[in-house]
């Protein structure tokens, strides 16, 4: 097994990619919107995926935090965004419990969210899909989603570590520069994190550079973010995820197969390669092949907690369209999305 989440470019397998799969054999894949076309043909990719991996079941993930980062809109589920429902907290446990039910009738094993940055109104991919401007909302607001999320029976992923609100950059495009303190984020930023991080299966790694903490990485790549501050002070031992290492916040600074093998031996335990991974995933192998099985020994005990094969509900249509229409009642209740001044992000377009 390769520790990697990586992504498929269509709604199905490519024979090149099935072929890849089976040779390198991916911990986990992600879905984006390019991957959704019907709720039997989800299911069918998904199944398809678990297929290929003869002896665990793949984690499979997907974005679903609803608003303008939701891969399901097009099967006819849309949700609310973060910053609507915050306004609306009756309705927060309702909207995780749909994502629940709905990804889990789709093969989907780990959903990418909450999203736990404290949002300063900064275009840096983040406007509408936080749940607060101080930390005191965030863990109450986000808290009661993650909860919500698990208890329905699906994994979740506290994101972005260790807090992005403070970027003014988007890392789709380029790595946004943080000029914050630890002490400073200790006071703020990681407040969510240190509070929630007790019922994450899950963590997300920014792609984001401190000069004050570590000068020479981005928080993705960093040993000093995720070993010691993530792992050691903070006590985490849940999975950690790097963002896409195919952003350009990465990409423009080092060739994601070698990003692959910082994250690791930063402390990560799955990268993830979301785009053009026929291309990318021979030399990932190759350059991950280079670290020592004790490098990769703990990372695989924290994975195997999700690929622990579980049983899915059975595609059923008329369970889908009940979906819908809950859905389409909890949109019903939101108020009209307040205007939020966002550049265009391709979080949303995926």
């Amino acid at each position: 097994m390769l520790p990697l989440i990586v992504g498929i470019a269509s709604p199905v397998l490519s024979p090149e990619e099935e072929a890849l799969f089976r040779r390198f054999r991916p911990a986990g894949y992600i879905l984006f919107g390019r991957n959704v076309k019907t709720p039997a043909q989800v299911r069918s990719l998904t199944d398809s995926l678990r297929r290929l991996s003869e002896d665990f079941s793949p984690i499979i993930c997907m974005d679903q935090e609803g608003g303008r980062v939701s891969r399901i809109g097009a099967l006819g589920i849309a949700l609310p965004s973060a910053e609507i429902l915050a306004d609306q907290p009756s309705a927060i446990a309702e909207a995780a419990v749909l994502t629940a039910e709905a990804l889990s009738l789709l093969g989907v094993t780990l959903n990418l969210a909450p999203v736990v940055d404290i949002f300063r109104g900064h275009s840096n991919a983040l406007p509408s899909r936080c749940w607060g401007r101080s930390a005191k909302e965030v863990i109450r607001k986000a808290g009661r989603y993650n909860r919500a999320l698990n208890e329905a029976g699906l994994a979740s992923c506290l994101k972005h570590f260790p807090g992005m609100g403070q970027a003014n950059e988007d890392p789709h495009f380029r790595l946004p520069v943080v000029a914050a303190s630890l002490s400073e984020l200790n006071r703020t930023d990681l407040l969510p994190f240190r509070s929630l991080l007790p019922e994450a299966p899950a963590v997300m790694i920014s792609h984001i550079l401190l000069p004050s903490v570590d000068e020479r990485a981005p928080a993705s790549l960093s040993s000093v973010l995720v070993r010691d501050l993530l792992r050691t002070r903070l006590g985490y031992g849940g999975l950690v995820l790097t963002d896409d290492l195919c952003m350009g916040a990465i990409s423009r600074q080092i060739a994601p197969a070698d990003a692959c093998v910082a994250a690791l031996r930063a402390g990560n335990d799955l990268p993830l390669l979301c785009h053009d991974v026929p291309s990318h995933l021979p030399a990932a192998a190759a350059s991950l092949a280079q670290l020592l099985p004790k490098e990769l020994a703990e990372g695989a005990d924290r994975i195997s907690g999700l690929l622990s094969a579980r049983d899915f509900p059975p595609m059923d249509p008329d369970q889908w369209a009940i979906l819908q229409r809950r859905s389409h009642a909890l949109m019903a209740q939101m108020p009209e999305p307040r205007e939020a001044g966002a550049a265009f992000s391709p979080v949303q377009d995926y």
